[in-house]
């Protein structure tokens, strides 16, 4: 089976494949989400140039790029398109690791070791990892692995922002370094955020143990820590978990929640202050909204405006709220 989806995928980037051949890709993809994903990945690499650097990998994955190098080979006679080499993978990997055309990359070490480096520029890219875990990389971050990965250990170290969904695995923990921090976990859903001088951990599903300097925690699930790298002070409370996790799911939505409450939540999310003028208690409303990761805040508000009655201005760096006159 493992050859015939080899086969498949090569000819359908190669377009070369029939009708019928199509159909089975098709299949196969609507059968297993992780090979969707994979599938994405490949096709993407497909119309990349770059090159990598050639090491073990299992014989499915082989095969794969075998076939994917001679399709593109044949098919690339008077074209700059190619396939260049192979990528190298854990011998203990089930799924492939394939680069996209944003910026996925090998970095050489002095001592001969591999560092494999996952790297989003524009917008926000997903990976499957060799050990089942998916990572969504956000826009200017990146998250890099190296070859000691799924031994002992699932070490990988993060600049910027991501959003990690870890396959459990009891015997070997998977964890994030980032500036002098690291986070610990078994099999869980957290994002993990490096800024200027801070690394802000948020937990969105099971448990994770966050680690730098004097500071050893454990997070609940709903539970943020914003950790000072420069002074080794820190904060753990309770989060709007969405606050540091809308930009993986493009979209904040909020039930059931009093007016004034949302505002405080757009006057965070946009970082301009909100003001009420006027009685509180004509915004006591309670709202439900839904709306885009990147939308404008004027839209959101205009979109508002005609449901809740109530009029806006922005001057001097802030937003008025006024009920009509």
């Amino acid at each position: 089976m493992n050859d015939q989806f080899s086969n498949l995928v090569a000819k359908v980037l190669a377009n070369e494949a029939s009708a019928e051949e199509r159909n089975q890709l098709r299949e196969y993809l609507q059968s297993d989400a992780d090979q969707q994903l994979v599938y994405e990945q490949l096709k993407e690499y497909w119309n990349a140039d770059v090159r990598l650097s050639s090491a073990p990998i299992s014989d499915f994955e082989a095969t794969l790029l075998q076939n994917l190098s001679s399709e593109n080979e044949r098919l690339s006679k008077g074209r700059t398109k190619r396939l260049t080499t192979l990528l190298r993978i854990s011998s203990v990997a089930a799924s492939l690791f394939f680069v996209v055309s944003c910026y996925l990359y090998f970095i050489y070490q002095p001592e001969g070791s591999h560092l494999l480096t996952y790297a989003a520029q524009n917008d926000p890219l997903e990976y499957l990892l060799s050990d089942g875990s998916r990572i969504k990389v956000n826009k200017n971050s990146s998250v890099t692995i190296d070859e000691s990965f799924g031994r002992k250990f699932r070490k990988v170290k993060l600049e910027g922002e991501a959003y990690f969904e870890v396959k459990h695995d009891a015997v070997r923990p998977f964890v994030v370094q980032t500036a002098g921090t690291s986070v610990t976990v078994l099999g869980t859903r957290f994002n993990v955020r490096e800024e200027t001088d801070k690394v802000i951990t948020t937990l969105v599903e099971g448990s994770v143990q966050f680690a730098a300097g004097d500071c050893d925690k454990i997070l609940e699930p709903g539970e943020e820590l914003c950790y000072n790298v420069s002074s080794g002070k820190y904060n753990l409370y309770a989060t709007d978990i969405q606050l540091s996790t809308a930009w993986v799911t493009g979209r904040y939505t909020y039930h059931n929640l009093k007016f004034a409450d949302l505002l405080q939540k757009l006057s965070y999310i946009y970082k301009i202050p909100i003001e009420i003028s006027g009685s509180a208690e004509s915004f006591g409303k309670v709202v439900s909204a839904s709306f885009l990761y990147d939308e404008p805040l004027p839209d959101i508000l205009s979109a508002l405006e005609s449901e809740l009655n109530f009029s806006f201005s922005q001057s001097a760096g802030k937003i008025i709220i006024s009920p009509p006159q």
